[in-house]
């Protein structure tokens, strides 16, 4: 982890748990709703608006960057994990941008040029929107992530595959996200884990009212703002959070030549999501604040049973876009 950031996090976390400062007069009640006027929201101090946000963003990227380029500068490698390192860097191999989405909104997005959700769709108040929410106004953000492209039951049944160029983009920040119990990249997601805790702690609930301990929200933005990253190092950050998730794994020999022998593309990142992963998506996350322009998608992959139901509801949008849809009766019906 962050030699000089996760100590300093673990301390944050133990002292605010064992001395209990979410006393009653610390509490405050709130509204999961208010201040949330852009994507990243409250998650860097002392920044009063969007313009002074995105004018931040830069420091605290670099800062973290170095973080990173310390830790993974500071290990030793073997002579086939210096080999993966060089594929990871190459061009051929650079990883995906990409998002999953649910059928019912596909006309919708078809018609409006954008990806974007409906406001209805994000529940504050299930578990980690809202913490997410509270953390750095996630309601406004639109998601992608790095790595293999992948569906899941969870995130829909319509596969986004976004040009290559988004690997540069103004308007946008990466963090880690936690995965799945067996997932991979354990190093990014215990910041994650760590803030939804605090928050989880400080955070009292029922039907009538919202009270969070302030301070503990404050911790909370802390650690994810040490993730901060830009995207023109979203390549090099998912490079060190692959590379070090495989070095803990016992079969850790195995996945390193099974990726060294793969030289397509998509299998080396599928590869990738199956072995480090264990099937689940690649845990850095990508947070837009606006609107994703279908022009910067380079392909739509959804099954048949959707196509036919996007001839059949709304036969011009699907016109429109027909050569960036890709059939693929593999994916969720």
């Amino acid at each position: 982890m962050k030699t000089k950031i996760i100590p300093r996090l673990l301390i944050i976390a133990s002292l605010l748990s064992i001395f209990n400062l979410a006393a009653a007069d610390e509490i405050v009640n709130i509204n999961t709703n208010q201040h949330h006027l852009y994507c990243g929201d409250g998650i860097l101090a002392n920044v009063s608006d969007y313009n002074s946000f995105m004018n931040k963003l830069p420091q605290k990227s670099t800062e973290n960057m170095k973080d990173w380029d310390s830790l993974f500068n500071s290990q030793s490698w073997s002579e086939n994990e210096k080999q993966l390192i060089a594929k990871f860097e190459a061009p051929n191999f650079k990883p995906y941008i990409f998002r999953t989405g649910v059928s019912g909104n596909l006309c919708r997005i078809l018609h409006s040029g954008y990806i974007s959700k409906d406001e209805k769709e994000y529940d504050v108040f299930k578990t980690s929107k809202k913490y997410n929410n509270l953390m750095y106004s996630a309601s406004k953000c639109e998601f992608t992530s790095i790595g293999g492209p992948v569906m899941t039951e969870f995130y829909g049944d319509v596969l986004y595959i976004l040009n290559d160029d988004q690997l540069q983009v103004p308007n946008a920040w990466g963090s880690t996200a936690a995965p799945g119990d067996d997932g991979g990249a354990v190093l990014g997601s215990t910041y994650l884990r760590i803030a939804r805790q605090l928050l989880m702690d400080g955070f009292e609930e029922s039907a009538s009212v919202k009270k969070l301990d302030p301070r503990k929200l404050a911790a909370a933005q802390e650690i994810m703002s040490d993730q901060i990253i830009l995207s023109s190092d979203w390549i090099k950050f998912n490079e060190y959070l692959t590379i070090l998730s495989i070095r803990p794994l016992k079969n850790k020999d195995e996945i390193i030549t099974a990726l060294l022998n793969e030289n397509d593309r998509m299998k080396f990142w599928s590869l990738v999501n199956k072995l480090v992963l264990n099937g689940g998506i690649n845990s850095t996350e990508m947070h837009y604040d606006g609107k994703i322009p279908l022009n910067d998608v380079k392909s739509i992959t959804i099954s048949s049973t959707i196509k036919d139901m996007l001839v059949e509801s709304c036969p011009s949008d699907y016109d429109t876009y027909k050569d960036k849809i890709i059939i693929d009766n593999n994916t969720k019906k």
